[in-house]
């Protein structure tokens, strides 16, 4: 199924249903939420300077996290895998300074290995060579 297709199921589907807006709680509850082992992805709450990101979001990060630490990995893999996984694709649609932003604030979490990769990703996602 392609994006345009979904798009259009999404309005179809609005017209049908009404929504109402359910706002991003307090930054304590993120705090409060990633508590424990999981902690290391409170380093990922920064990016909600860029974009406000439920705690859904975090929650299933700080699962997946808490499985993928068993395995041995360093904190900057791990970092960059959740950040890949759960957090890159809600970025979509960023601007240059966004995708420079974003790639400031996770660089300070990963080892160089990591931020290139995130570089790398981050200018796939931008469609142009991110530069600074």
């Amino acid at each position: 199924m392609d994006k345009h297709l979904l798009f259009d199921m999404s309005y179809a589907l609005m017209r049908r249903f009404a929504f109402i807006e359910v706002g991003t709680p307090p930054e304590a509850v993120y705090e409060q939420l990633l508590g424990g082992p999981e902690s290391l992805i409170r380093n990922l709450l920064p990016l909600r300077t860029l974009k406000d990101l439920g705690p859904a979001i975090y929650v299933d990060a700080a699962k997946y996290a808490h499985r993928r630490a068993q395995d041995g990995i360093t904190d900057s893999r791990l970092v960059y895998e959740v950040f890949y996984a759960y957090f890159l694709p809600q970025f979509e649609g960023m601007d240059h300074r966004q995708g420079l932003r974003l790639q400031r604030l996770l660089s300070e979490h990963l080892d160089p290995a990591e931020q290139a990769e995130s570089h790398r990703v981050i200018s796939e996602l931008l469609g142009e060579e991110l530069l600074s």
